[in-house]
């Protein structure tokens, strides 16, 4: 399934994730192998579920477990029936449960692992504690809403838990969303991650990602402009940008 099909059908679906970081977790279970599965915990309607399936049926196909007490409303019954709108039914296996529990019947390895249940500082560190030791070396965390204003306690955890621990490597993040490898770092990837520590513990991230968008609005303003006033101007900029 294509990055656009999957757009237009996770629009229909509730939820809170923008379409850059579902295009983040499509590349990443697209590139998925064979040597563990992909686990999201917290799947509400499905959203992120049918954008990590969508990746992985474009690449090994690898399995997506889902997993979410489902406690309010009718919410696993709109992921069951999200999922089959998607044809992702044979790839993707939701399990309602809370984390703790369905890790502890829980054995396969784990090539990719996004979190995104509770935000409170305790049910994230239950997370991390309860499936990061199944990832595989050099297999993948992604976390969302790590860096935002007012998930605290997730932003508490990545800092300790990724960005002050030596066995992750290679960070980098879309929007809110953070994505570290499980492996030994570098000296390179050591000052990388201290740098992002420091603008995300004093929120300067926060900051920076709120000029970047009033940027890009303004930009889009100003294009707008252009086209309406000059729109030979315009489309040669265009041409120029490509």
């Amino acid at each position: 399934m294509t990055k656009q099909k999957t757009q237009k059908i996770t629009k229909e679906i509730k939820g809170w994730l923008d379409d850059q970081e579902g295009e983040l977790l499509y590349d990443l279970a697209q590139n998925c192998d064979d040597q563990g599965v992909i686990v999201e915990i917290g799947s509400y309607q499905g959203k992120s579920a049918v954008w990590l399936g969508a990746g992985s049926d474009s690449g090994s196909k690898t399995k997506v477990y889902t997993i979410d007490p489902h406690q309010w409303e009718n919410n696993l019954g709109e992921l069951k029936n999200n999922i089959s709108k998607a044809e992702l039914n044979d790839l993707i296996i939701p399990i309602c449960q809370t984390s703790k529990s369905a890790s502890q019947n829980f054995f396969q390895p784990i090539n990719l692992l996004f979190i995104d249940g509770d935000h409170d500082f305790n049910a994230v560190k239950t997370d991390f504690e309860a499936w990061v030791p199944k990832i595989i070396n050099n297999g993948l965390i992604a976390v969302h809403d790590a860096i935002t204003e007012k998930h605290k306690g997730t932003r508490q955890i990545i800092e300790k838990k990724i960005l002050k621990s030596k066995k992750f490597s290679n960070v980098q993040w879309v929007k809110t969303t953070l994505v570290a490898q499980k492996c030994q770092a570098n000296f390179y990837n050591s000052l990388k991650k201290y740098i992002l520590f420091i603008l995300i513990h004093f929120k300067l991230i926060i900051v920076l990602r709120k000029i970047k968008n009033k940027t890009n609005k303004l930009v889009g303003q100003i294009g707008k402009f252009i086209k309406k006033h000059n729109p030979a101007l315009y489309y040669q900029l265009k041409k120029w940008k490509k």
